[in-house]
């Protein structure tokens, strides 16, 4: 008996000679057996090799090619064992069951037995121990290795016991994957088929201690030995040290030669291949194979176009671009799918973008990765269906079973139940065993009788499932018994069946998926039933048990066809016969892969062990070098071409440095420069059907800026309508596509009509949220649109028991005969809390003690309405205002509008004859208070509010009424810093904010730190209570928002111009889509409708507003004018006295001079007294000249509007009605005559 090697270079042809001379063997020796071993990648592709090779159409009985698993398998038909091999998923299931166990004596890893990770690197230490023959001689070994070393001595100790309970549980009933080899390597000398054979051993970088003392028996055992090494003919005869690249195939040849010896068989002459090999055509290549990570290899100087280095600005694009290039070497240099495989050391991050890429230009493509089955449906109904019983009914639990298909609900019936459920906080089991009566607040009726239903069914499904789950006292058997009852009740085969054959065609591996996995949840339910079956555990611990086992199982591949792609991993997937490489990914922290920390066996442990010849998996150092091997051979498997890629930034858009393996490539060759694709690459968009939407924003670019856009875009664009080029879309849905723009169509004023009603009913808000963006508005108001109810606290809601305690807190004041500036602190702390109290309880004190975050909110609420308080007592002490009202409620119509509002706070001082008036509105955010939002219609609250105010004045019989400040005051608990002025900081930093009269009686009578004896105001100060300072002069300071009372009654003008302007807009069907943007704020920000609206600045027919910043002095002119335009230009759209305007204050009272030629009175809210505008143009006008009268429906058929109300018209843009939630449907609502809206 003779070892033969066959030794060469990557690429010398080692494999094919192999298969020859077995050939040759074979024919020559009819009556011998020879096995071929491979590793378990290889058997389908060395057996097509073979069959290549074999002349004619003669097949040859005696040769077969197996895997050393295949191999046990059918020796032990050959004995007749029938070992119950535990593979993965039972065995992570015993190390699970092993460590509940023994948790409470696991001195170092007990903590951690429950952690998401833990079992499974416990399962592969016990395989590394089974893999490397970890047996007592060994073991007792390490531990005298860790005598001096106690966190290692504990862990082994963690260890063993561990260990040995696993064995024992397996104890003569189960064996390991890697106890298979030792079984076979018992029965190798007994059977038939292995003695006096051929064993050959082929496409193996090394073995494992387990492999070589299985290979010891087989070379006793078989007649004679041929091995393949990758080993260059210079180093066949040299001693190799551990950082050099072949030293693991010398470690092979090493190991071989004394297995060799101890057989008794003598060493053949070896065989050793040089020449060109696969490289016949490829010169370049060769060399690289030849001086990769090997000194003095001289530098290549001719001309090269086999090896290519390409750079890519991220990972889609490098995706993108190999697609392309793909696909011209298919179609124009001849290559076959076949031909061109693609690898990288990142398949996870790479495999799903070429799965979709390469199936939108139809290459056909083998991913070489095993799916999981965690994320099929049928899986996620059995999590969810536990997770419903195991958290009592929790919505988000619930929310994930009504989705599954298994469970029979419609997507309606879904979203219906789940905004029921959110807006009325239901948990638990009880909340569904009896009937729901609540409706909550919406717009939209509330259907219970469907909802009850729907309870019905939902708590019918899982009642008995949920009782056997629950029970203290089920073994695991009856839970597995109770999980699959209800999924056969639900259908469960028979819907995977049917998918199976849906996506038979279209999509082969998933079909593939469906059709394994009944029988993969069966396979687990008897392996648990087995292992665990009289086993009683807590419900949490039979669940992780059960993800164990999904976790662990994975749907089998289909191997590549005949014709495919190759897409894989630069360790795992083995290729052979491939002419053309995409090596992808080549960046540091990629290639080489990133040092991995040693698991529960750190880097240290293992060199430690490694010195007292303990032989485990490869320490970080010995790993590193492999991974050059490894790159090495993969560098080298094309015959044709070698592309290797990088990109330049990671999905964070953080910069990516190229791997150093680039560098060393580069310096082989005298010309291999690195290429950057570039962006606009022609090859995408004439290469596959992923360029289209290149190629349409490349047809848009021309047309906006032909000056500046790429001339081959229009190039593109003529090729494809004269059929030069052809794209997988009609010509008309590309024209649709590169055209397109934006319908500019207003809703009529009949549809406003319908919509609205005559009149725009609603708070100031409303009008603010118009000027904001009139689409937005159209969404809220029109539609009705509302964001989703949610049984949770909202920073709304806390506003709202704010103010209702604060007004509570006022009243309970004024019952007992206090004011604030005489009540003492004991008491208002006594009044605060009762108010506290009546406001929560009337608000629902349920939801305060549903979750700690409630409770914890209640207290901070108290907190900070302490602190309003005592503030608010200081700011009034300061002065001499009172506060008259609280949540004072008016209400004013005119004709477009009905408006209502609740003012916080009104605050008088009646002295000499003067009545001087000021609001406060209480904030819980940070509302900073702007004449230029006011002026563009953004913030108009307080202007409107002081208007209500001084006509409720007006109305009380005041006499002499003057506006001494519109202001807002932040409910907040600030922190400063600790000393003496802690009290002071606190007061500045709450100083209230908005506008204030500039007459110093008014200051003096807010805040008597600016009186002065002298009748100014006094120098230097910086008022806690208002926004007003004082120069060293006495003068108010530039920062002071302090104005003139002729300024002050020109701001609620303009406020009132807006108002009315922005109303008749609205009536007349103003729903553009063009929010404002002013500097780097925008109406997008914080609006609840931006995820739905469509809104596309970078599309045709969209735009934003630009609102322009104003100095103040211009500012104030525009304000005296009249309110601004939408357009953001600050146009004049109100009239002025003697030119058809009119002039009127806030209260109803004409403060001088007539409105002339044909101008009309106004009041507070702008109601046209009499006569019309006239000499404007045809048709009726509005305040801004815009003509409302007529329909110009220019361009649609029929009658259309925004969002599709007029269901005779064709264009509609938006079509978007009901109530939203977060899967994203909606819900069509009635217009006030019953007619149904279609969204």
């Amino acid at each position: 008996m003779a070892l033969h090697y066959i030794f060469g270079d990557s690429g010398a042809g080692k494999s094919r000679f192999l298969c020859r001379t077995i050939l040759q063997l074979a024919k020559e020796h009819p009556e011998k057996k020879f096995l071929v071993i491979v590793p378990e990648q290889f058997t389908l592709q060395t057996q097509k090799e073979f069959v290549t090779l074999l002349p004619g159409t003669r097949g040859i009985m005696n040769i077969d090619v197996l895997s050393f698993l295949r191999l046990a398998y059918r020796v032990f038909e050959k004995t007749g064992d029938r070992p119950v091999v535990l593979e993965d998923t039972g065995k992570s299931m015993i190390v699970k069951k092993v460590a509940m166990q023994c948790e409470k004596e696991l001195e170092l890893f007990g903590r951690n037995v429950r952690k998401t990770g833990f079992i499974s690197e416990i399962k592969s230490v016990i395989s590394e121990f089974y893999q490397y023959g970890i047996g007592e001689e060994e073991w007792q070994n390490m531990l005298e290795a860790a005598a001096e070393k106690p966190a290692l001595k504990k862990k082994l100790g963690d260890l063993e016991l561990l260990y040995r309970g696993f064995q024992d549980f397996l104890a003569d009933r189960y064996i390991t994957t890697e106890g298979v080899l030792d079984l076979l390597r018992d029965r190798a000398p007994d059977c038939g088929m292995i003695s006096g054979s051929t064993l050959c051993l082929d496409g193996f970088t090394g073995f494992t201690p387990s492999q070589y003392k299985l290979l010891e028996t087989l070379l006793k055992t078989c007649a004679e030995c041929y091995v393949t090494v990758t080993l260059p003919p210079e180093l066949v005869h040299r001693t190799l040290k551990e950082h050099e690249l072949f030293y693991l195939s010398f470690k092979t040849v090493r190991w071989l030669d004394h297995l060799a010896a101890k057989s008794g068989h003598e060493i053949g002459e070896p065989t050793v291949l040089q020449g060109r090999g696969r490289y016949g055509c490829a010169p370049a290549l060769r060399f690289l194979a030849g001086g990769l990570f090997r000194p003095g290899s001289g530098v290549f100087s001719d001309e090269q176009q086999s090896i290519g280095i390409f750079s890519h600005k991220n990972l889609q694009d490098e995706i993108m671009w190999t697609v392309t290039r793909i696909y011209q070497l298919v179609k124009q240099e001849g290559f076959r799918y076949r031909d061109i495989a693609v690898v990288t050391a990142d398949l996870d991050s790479y495999a799903d973008g070429f799965l979709r890429e390469f199936g939108r230009a139809k290459l056909p493509c083998f991913i070489d990765r095993k799916k999981k089955i965690t994320d099929n449906p049928v899986v996620g109904f059995i999590q969810a269906a536990i997770e419903v019983v195991e958290r009592d009914f929790s919505g988000d639990a619930v929310f994930h079973y009504m989705k599954s298909p298994l469970s029979g609900f419609s997507a309606e019936e879904c979203d219906s139940a789940e905004n029921y459920i959110l807006a009325l906080g239901i948990r638990h089991f009880s909340g569904y065993a009896k009937e729901w009566t609540r409706t909550p607040r919406s717009h939209y009726p509330c259907p219970l009788e469907e909802l009850n239903a729907v309870r019905v069914r939902l708590a019918g499904q899982l009642e008995s499932f949920g009782r056997v789950m629950r029970g203290s006292r089920s073994t695991t058997t009856e839970r597995l018994t109770a999980l699959f009852g209800l999924l056969a009740e639900r259908g469960a085969e028979q819907y995977l069946e049917e998918k199976a054959e849906e996506w038979k065609e279209s999509d082969p591996l998933r079909a593939r998926e469906y059709g394994q996995l009944w029988r993969i949840l069966l396979d687990i339910f008897d392996r648990m039933a087995g292992l665990l079956g009289d086993d009683r555990m807590s419900l949490r611990e039979f669940a992780d048990l059960l993800q164990t086992g999904f976790d662990e199982a994975k749907v089998g591949l289909v191997p590549p066809g005949i014709d495919q792609i190759v897409v894989g991993d630069m360790e795992r997937t083995r290729l052979s016969g491939i002419r053309v490489l995409f090596f992808l990914g080549m960046n540091e922290g990629i290639v080489p892969k990133p040092a991995q920390g040693g698991g529960v066996l750190s880097e240290q442990d293992r060199q430690l062990f490694s010195e007292r010849g303990i032989e485990l998996a490869p320490t970080r150092r010995q790993a590193a070098f492999l991974s050059e091997f490894y790159l090495y051979l993969n560098l080298t498997k094309p015959s044709d071409r070698l592309f290797l890629s990088c990109r330049r930034m990671d999905a964070a858009g953080k910069a990516m440095r190229p791997s150093y393996l680039l560098a060393r490539v580069q310096r082989l060759f005298a010309r291999l420069p690195v290429q950057e694709a570039p962006e606009d690459d022609l090859g995408r968009c004439l290469g596959t059907d992923a360029g289209l939407s290149r190629f349409l924003s490349g047809i848009q670019r021309y047309l906006e800026d032909t000056a500046r856009a790429p001339l081959y875009f229009r190039e593109l664009y003529l090729a494809y309508f004269s059929g030069r080029l052809v794209l997988p879309l009609p010509k008309e849905a590309v024209t649709a596509a590169a055209f397109y723009r934006r319908p500019e169509q207003p809703l009529t004023t009949e549809n406003a009509a319908r919509l609205y009603g005559a009149q725009l009913s609603g708070s100031v808000t409303r009008l603010e949220q118009y000027a904001a963006c009139a689409f937005s508005h159209f969404l809220g108001f029109g539609l009705e649109l509302e964001e989703r109810a949610e049984y949770q606290l909202r920073l709304p809601d806390i506003g709202t028991i704010y103010h209702e305690a604060l007004q509570r807190f006022s009243e309970r004041m004024k019952e007992e005969h206090y004011r604030w500036h005489d009540v003492p602190q004991e008491e208002a702390e006594r009044l605060l809390g009762e108010a506290v109290d009546d406001a929560v309880k009337h608000f629902g004190k349920d939801i305060f003690d549903s979750t700690s975050r409630n409770s914890w909110l209640l207290v901070r609420i108290r907190r900070m309405l302490r602190r309003t308080i005592a503030v608010v007592q200081s700011q009034i002490r300061s002065g001499d205002f009172e506060p008259e009202l609280f949540e004072y409620a008016f209400t004013h119509a005119d004709r477009y509008l009905s408006l209502r509002g609740r003012i916080d706070r009104i605050d008088l001082c009646e002295e000499e004859g003067r009545t001087y008036l000021r609001i406060v509105d209480y904030k819980s955010g940070t509302t900073q208070f702007s004449l230029e939002r006011l002026y563009y219609g953004l913030q108009l609250q307080l202007a409107v509010y002081m208007g209500a105010a001084l006509e409720w004045a007006g109305e009380q019989g005041k006499e002499n009424v003057a506006p001494a400040g519109m202001l807002y005051y932040r409910i907040d608990d600030p922190l400063v810093a600790k000393g003496d002025d802690a009290g002071r900081a606190v007061r500045r930093e709450l100083a209230m904010n908005g506008l204030v009269s500039a007459d110093s009686a008014s200051l003096v009578r807010q805040d008597r730190s600016f009186f002065d004896a002298s009748g100014g105001l006094a120098a230097g100060v910086t008022s806690e209570v208002i926004p007003a300072a004082t120069l060293k002069s006495g003068l108010l300071s530039a920062r002071s928002m302090a104005v003139e009372e002729e300024n002050f009654y020109a701001a609620l003008g303009c406020a009132r111009e807006t108002l009315f302007r922005n109303a008749e807009r609205i009536m007349h069907g103003d729903v553009e889509p063009a929010p404002y943007r002013r500097g780097t704020e925008t109406a997008c920000g914080l609006c609840s409708f931006r995820d739905s609206c469509g809104f596309d600045p970078k599309l045709a027919g969209y735009r934003y507003r630009t609102l322009e910043k104003i100095d103040a002095e211009d500012l104030w002119d525009r304000i005296r004018e009249g309110g601004g335009e939408l357009e953001g230009d600050a146009e004049n759209s109100g009239g002025t006295e003697g030119d058809g305007g009119t002039e009127a204050d806030f209260a109803g009272v004409i403060t001088g001079g007539t409105a002339g030629d044909g101008g009309t009175e106004a009041d507070f809210a702008g109601v046209i007294t009499g006569g019309t505008a006239e000499d404007s143009g045809t048709g009726q006008t509005d305040s801004a000249g815009v003509i409302t009268g007529g329909t110009a429906e220019d361009g649609g058929t029929g009658q259309a509007d925004p969002a599709g109300v007029i269901t005779g018209g064709t264009n509609d843009t938006a079509g978007i009605a009901g109530q939203t939630n977060r899967a994203g449907n909606s819900t069509n609502r009635a217009s006030g005559d019953g007619t149904e809206i279609a969204p």
